[in-house]
């Protein structure tokens, strides 16, 4: 009976697919979708206050670069004064001095991560709003030709040039980018 029952609805749900197959193809195609892609990200070094913000972001990370070279010196240092007296000192002595340089190294790896991770830190704080001018553009020139989808361009390995469009230029454009000065100016011209 379980059997019967299975096969009844195995029926049932072929004569839907089969009736419905006529109709599927016509909605899909009423609803396809409109699909874009664009280079954003390759617009961003164009921009104006890019260079100003990779300029700021270099400071910081030099800063920080200096102020860790500095404490690694000087632990170069007293760690070279120690090999050169270690011979000399009673053994808990060197001991303890050995604990001591290899908790100062342990905290300078870890000031070395901790400067990394501000550095990242600041560089996305001052670089998000620039993202967020470069999405509007994106969602103005999406919404302005109608399309339901926009795609990162390096993420695509193939697109048909016939059904899906490149809005990158008029991303560029609604920035007030020149697209074919960038053009010139990379091809060397």
């Amino acid at each position: 009976m379980l059997l019967l029952k299975r096969f009844a609805l195995f029926a049932v749900i072929a004569a839907s697919l089969t009736a419905a197959n006529g109709v599927l193809p016509q909605q899909a195609s009423a609803q396809t979708l409109k699909v874009g892609y664009a280079n954003a990200e390759a617009l961003l070094p164009y921009l104006p206050d890019y260079q100003d913000i990779a300029q700021k972001v270099q400071r910081h990370v030099q800063s920080s670069q200096e102020v860790l070279q500095v404490k690694a010196d000087q632990f170069q240092a007293d760690y070279a004064q120690f090999e050169k007296q270690a011979s000399l000192m009673a053994a808990d002595a060197r001991a303890e001095r050995e604990a001591q340089l290899t908790q100062r190294y342990a905290q300078l790896q870890q000031l070395g991560v901790e400067k990394e991770a501000e550095a990242a830190e600041y560089e996305q704080s001052l670089i998000t709003p620039l993202l967020e001018k470069v999405q509007g553009a994106v969602d103005a020139v999406a919404k302005a030709k109608g399309l339901d989808i926009v795609l990162r361009a390096p993420s695509i390995l193939y697109v048909n040039e016939e059904t899906i469009v490149d809005i990158t230029p008029d991303v560029a454009a609604r920035l007030g980018l020149n697209i074919d000065e960038l053009l010139s100016e990379n091809s060397g011209n």
